[in-house]
Parts: structure tokens; sequence; C-alpha cells
């Protein structure tokens, strides 16, 4: 991606599945606008794992869970560890903004879950 901030572009991915999570909610969950989440979704978590790396550290996590901050907000996504990335900005667009989906209609669910599931449900907080 050159010179882009990558941590900008997956700022502004979650924020298009928060978008769509809220045209899901206003026309109530329809089939057609749950696929355009289960798209977005897909796109970021493609995003965040082709982009950042790293070592995982269960301290680093736990403070991304106990944080009491936005990983949608760019001065507060700097500070969070390469690594950890992937973790802060789904925790925000999960936990924190409640967005479901469908995770058969998400081809790279897996791979997220296979790569960040032990740690996220290995939190100790």
């Amino acid at each position: 991606m050159g010179n882009v901030d990558i941590r900008s572009v997956a700022i502004e991915c979650a924020e298009d599945v928060l978008r769509a999570w809220r045209s899901c909610l206003v026309d109530d969950k329809s089939t057609s606008t749950r696929a355009v989440v289960d798209l977005k979704l897909e796109k970021l978590i493609e995003l965040l794992m082709d982009n950042f790396h790293g070592e995982l550290d269960a301290d680093q996590v736990n403070r991304v869970f106990d944080a009491k901050t936005s990983a949608l907000r760019h001065h507060e996504l700097a500070e969070v560890p390469e690594a950890i990335v992937p973790v802060a900005v789904m925790r925000e667009v999960l936990h924190t903004h409640k967005v479901m989906f469908d995770p058969r209609n998400v081809a790279n669910w897996g791979s997220f879950a296979g790569r960040f599931g032990r740690v996220i449900t290995g939190y100790g907080g």
C-alpha cells in the first residue's frame, strides 16, 4: 500500500463495517443488509491479517481488552503494538459496537480465529 498509513486504512475499513451494521439495524437486519456487513467484515479481516504481524504478547492483549480507549481513533491505535492491532480493531467492532455477522459467510473468519482465538479466549481480565 505504499506510503499509506495502514492503521488509518484499518480504521476506515472498520468504520465501513460500522456504517453497514447501522444500516442493517435500521433495515431490521434484512438478508441483504446482513450480507453487506459480512462482506465489509471480510474485507476488514483480510486487511488486518495481511498487514499486521508479529508475536502476540498476552500482557499486551490484556491491556487492549482493559483499555477504556477506542481503537478507531488514530492517536489511540497508534499506541497499540503492530501485532495487537487486529485484536484491538476487532474488539472495537465486535465487542464495543456489538456488530453481529454470520461466520459461515465470512470466509477468512476461521483464519482470524485460528491466529488470534487462543490469545483472545485466554484473556485473563
